[in-house]
């Protein structure tokens, strides 16, 4: 594939996967991780604010990420889903919709978390929000 066409690609999975409405955007990078390292963490979200969420990632060595929803009190992953990625790539984003739950309650958050043993560079991830 072109480097033309995976852009073209990437806008169009963009577009179609964010959600209608605006909403908040927390991002973060992290050199080396070692694992269980949080890579980007929501922190305790308000009752009823957020139906839509994606989280995208991309890292400069190969890294396994686990994506979290998180309880209120944040002691226990209530979903979870895990990602492995490539070197130099990003991969299409994990999307949860009103139609496709975990819906998030009152102080829940959503974290993603490098897995891999260590990570010797970067890995980036970003978590969005909306109504």
């Amino acid at each position: 594939m072109t480097k033309l066409f995976r852009l073209c690609v990437a806008v169009a999975v963009l577009a179609t996967s964010l959600p209608a409405r605006a909403g908040d955007w927390y991002s973060n990078t992290v050199a080396n991780p070692l694992a269980g390292t949080v890579i980007v963490d929501t922190g305790p979200l308000p009752v009823d604010t957020y139906y839509n969420w994606c989280v995208y990632w991309s890292s400069t060595v190969n890294a396994t990420l686990r994506i979290e929803h998180r309880n209120a009190a944040n002691n226990a992953t209530l979903h979870e889903y895990t990602v492995f990625n490539l070197a130099n790539t990003s991969a299409s984003p994990f999307c949860s919709t009103v139609v496709q739950p975990p819906y998030l309650l009152q102080n829940e958050r959503i974290r993603v978390v490098n897995t891999s043993l260590i990570a010797l560079g970067n890995v980036s991830s970003s978590i969005i929000l909306s109504q």
